[in-house]
Order: structure tokens, then sequence, then C-alpha cells
């Protein structure tokens, strides 16, 4: 099944990408039409209709499919793959660690390394699935992962969690960033910006200096960033004696002023890359990519005829998904306008 999913998402990702050259060699307008909204109005807009596609991020993706509208068929294109037919991937979300604690107790980030190797697993059951999402309503009440009963292991495979070194995304990253910065944003917005090599984190050390009751903060974004540590909210995870952590689960359109001041600074964070690049201040460092990219076209139509002059509801403005399907339409040749 995995291995005809994965061809199907080929061949559409071939038509997408054949049907924008076609069109160009017609003469016709490279268009598509970008319509801003948030994640509950694409949903409605889409299915009502209004629009032809909706960019949006797992799990919402699955609540379209089996809340919002279950009595539409709906299809999905898998963004990762239109961003990169090989390793179907990009570094979306990452986490950030306070420099003074990389330097005075690498310990505890070794800990935090080793215990999330486990979080996937043990999220892929229907009984740990529910634990974990009710942990994470608890810290933040309006969280999108709810309903429970809507995800499953699928669900939490196309969140694309997995934990990735710095040094090994180091590649992935800047390339990824090159790709976003030359994107017209507007409304005064930087997409993002270059980082040298203190921007990655690459000295990993089991040994530090003892952690006598300290307490350290771990800020993330409702979400995939929410369940990728939902294991250590349920466990209260501390990973070494003498150190509590304070979990919270935000709003994701808030979560840079957790890092550069507004609200706070954490000491752990999960952010989405480029937001990263921007508020970091060389006081932090990233130590590892967390979520792969996990924004779907949904669609309902019979038969896909490519995404030329149709409309997009985009979640985002600015941020992640909006940089990403700019970043694939560019790559494309295909130019793009906002429809209010």
């Amino acid at each position: 099944m995995k291995k005809i999913v994965s061809l199907l998402l080929c061949f559409i990702a071939f038509v997408v990408s054949t049907t924008f050259v076609a069109c160009n060699e017609e003469g016709s307008s490279k268009n598509v039409y970008l319509k801003y909204a948030d994640a509950q109005s694409v949903m409605t807009l889409l299915s009502n209709g209004d629009i032809d596609y909706g960019l949006l991020p797992e799990p919402v993706a699955t609540k379209l499919e089996k809340v919002k509208a279950s009595n539409i068929k709906w299809k999905r294109i898998d963004v990762q793959e239109l961003y990169n037919s090989q390793t179907c991937a990009y570094p979306q979300a990452v986490l950030m660690v306070k420099n003074e604690i990389l330097t005075i107790h690498p310990q505890l980030v070794a800990k935090v390394k080793a215990q999330f190797q486990n979080v996937v697993t043990w999220l892929k059951t229907d009984q740990n699935i529910s634990v974990a999402v009710n942990a994470v309503a608890n810290k933040f009440n309006s969280t999108s992962l709810k309903p429970a009963t809507i995800l499953s292991a699928t669900t939490i495979d196309n969140c694309k969690i997995n934990w990735q070194d710095a040094a090994d995304a180091k590649e992935s990253v800047n390339a990824y960033i090159d790709d976003i910065l030359g994107i017209d944003v507007g409304l005064g917005i930087q997409p993002a910006q270059t980082v040298g090599d203190n921007f990655f984190y690459n000295e990993w050390s089991n040994t530090g200096n003892a952690i006598e009751n300290k307490t350290f903060s771990f800020i993330v974004p409702d979400g995939a960033p929410a369940l990728a540590i939902s294991k250590f909210i349920v466990e209260e995870e501390n990973f070494v004696d003498g150190a509590t952590f304070n979990y919270n689960v935000v709003n994701a359109e808030s979560i840079s002023n957790y890092m550069n001041g507004q609200q706070g600074t954490a000491d752990f964070i999960i952010m989405p890359l480029n937001s990263a690049t921007l508020n970091y201040a060389n006081q932090y460092k990233m130590v590892s990519v967390i979520t792969h990219g996990n924004l779907y076209l949904m669609y309902k139509n019979d038969s896909i005829d490519g995404l030329l002059n149709k409309t997009i509801g985009v979640i985002g403005e600015g941020k992640v998904p909006d940089l990403t399907l700019k970043a694939i339409l560019k790559k494309r040749g295909v130019s793009y306008s906002t429809i209010v």
C-alpha cells in the first residue's frame, strides 16, 4: 500500500510539473491565486467549493477528512515531495537551546536526544495518541490536535517527526534558507536570514556540570511539534536528576515571542526554521530538526489537471507554509497573485 501511495504521489507531482511546462510552451499565463486564511477558514472554503486547493498541515488535514467534511472523498498532494522529490522533506521545525545550557549542561541535551528516539513509536498506538492529545490539551485547551479519535499511526507518519542532528541537517537547512530568501513576502516581513556555523550545535557530550534544583522551560507551538514532545509532557520527563522541566504549548503564531524576549526566553524551544534564524540573536543554537515538513494540498475534484489558474487557500501568510509553497512555484517559474 505504501508503495502504491508513493507512486501515486510521484505521478501527481509529475502531472503538476508537466502542466506548468506545457502551459508555458503554449504561451498561456502561468499563474495561481492565493487566498490567505486560518486553517478553519481554509477547510470551510474548500468544503464549500470556494477554492480549488487548501494548503493544510497534519494533523489538520486529517481533521478535514474525518471531521470537517467527512462526507467528501478527499485527495492530497504531498508538498514535501513537490519541494524535493528525492528526500520528500525539508527542515520545517527545529529545536533551539540556549547557549549557556549547551555549554554548562551538555549532558542534559544529550539526554533529551536519547529520550526523543522513542517518541514516535510510543505515539503510534491508539491509547497513547489519546493520552498525548489530552496532555497537550491540558497545556493548550484550543489545540488543533482534538479530537484524538481521528488521529492514527498514518497521521503520525504524515507529521514527519524525526530527530536529525543539526550538523547532519546543515546542508538541507542552508538550501531551504536560500530557497525562501528570494521570496517577496510583503507586509514588511523578512522571510529568513542566512546563518553561519555558529547556528549549528555540534559538540555532543554526556558530561557537564551537575544540575542542582534547576528549572528549565520547554516551549513548543501547537500541532506536530506538540505531538513531538507529548510523551515528555505525559511522563513529566526531567531527563536528569536535579532538573525540573516546565512544558508549555502555545499558539503557533506567537512562538517567536518566547525567544525574542516579548514573552520571555525559553530554555528549549521548537519553532519554524525561518523564525529561528530571525530571532536566535546568537543566544541559541539549533540542536536538531524535529519535523521535516507536514504540509499537504488538499482537494476534492475527481481528477487533477494542475494548479495553474486555480485558487489555493493558504495558511500562515509570510510563514513556512506560505514560503514553502512560493518556493515551489518559483522553482517552476509560476507567478502568483493574492485575492481577498
